[in-house]
């Protein structure tokens, strides 16, 4: 009886240590370049878009993309870590109209520093806005794991390419994990453009808070939240103080299944003497 006490605590520890690695999906963002802000004015400096502030601002005349692309407005930036990216979000600025907004963009990625960017999604979009800071939401063409990216607009809702760019704010929203709940910062659900809170679970591309695991019973379709660390028990299994584990075969199981074995060595052996 002590062992198996012992043996449910190191599986505890374990899969608690697993599901913190799996859900940390928090990440800081890093400025590399773009277009210089309005008058060289830090307040108006490209890091304001991605310095996680959705009240600052970042306006700009257009530029030169690296890559040569010429008469763009651009910001690029890195991760603290790869992200499996599932969306971003864009949060028009406080300032100016809708005029000033992009109407059409390019969102490019890429995992290392040495390999060429990745278009992972491109919009044409009517981004009028009806309010200061408000939101826009978008899926990725291309998800996958990424750590560069370069947010490229090329031309504003005037169709203008000399004009000055007005936003607040780029987010990166990373996918949601497989079989666990959101973490503190939200991810992507599904295709639909669905961003789960932190707490929610992604199922069939909504998100839905957990219910506590039931009592010695099997967990149902959607999983539920077992034991007060938080851990996630999928359909088939059973919550076992704070430990999710799939139940052992009933014994009916366990004969049928040695039967199967017995008679499929026997057809070996048949086989093999034939």
């Amino acid at each position: 009886m002590k062992w198996n006490s012992r043996l449910v605590l190191l599986m505890s520890l374990f899969i608690i240590y697993i599901k913190t690695e799996s859900i940390n999906t928090d990440f800081d963002i890093t400025p590399l370049a773009g277009c210089p802000g309005y008058n060289n004015d830090p307040n108006n400096n490209y890091p304001n878009l991605v310095d996680k502030d959705e009240t600052t601002n970042w306006l700009a005349y257009s530029c030169t993309f690296e890559e040569g692309q010429e008469n763009v407005w651009y910001v690029s930036f890195t991760t603290s870590r790869p992200v499996e990216v599932g969306g971003y979000k864009i949060t028009l600025s406080g300032i100016f109209d809708h005029e000033n907004n992009p109407k059409s963009w390019i969102l490019k990625a890429k995992e290392r520093e040495n390999q060429n960017w990745k278009d992972i999604d491109e919009r044409d979009y009517p981004m009028t806005g009806e309010r200061s800071h408000e939101n826009f939401i978008f899926n990725v063409n291309k998800p996958g794991k990424y750590q560069y990216f370069a947010f490229v607009v090329t031309s504003l809702q005037t169709g203008s390419k000399n004009g000055f760019i007005t936003l607040g704010e780029l987010s990166i929203i990373p996918s949601c994990p497989n079989d666990d709940i959101a973490p503190k910062m939200g991810c992507m659900c599904g295709e639909n453009g669905n961003v789960c809170e932190e707490g929610q679970k992604c199922y069939s591309g909504d998100c839905y808070f957990l219910s506590a695991c039931p009592n010695d019973e099997i967990v149902p379709k959607m999983g539920c939240i077992c034991g007060a660390n938080g851990n996630v028990c999928n359909e088939g299994q059973k919550c076992n103080v704070v430990v999710c584990l799939y139940p052992p075969p009933s014994p009916v199981s366990v004969i049928f299944l040695i039967i199967g074995l017995f008679f499929a060595l026997i057809l070996v052996l048949v086989c093999f003497i034939l």
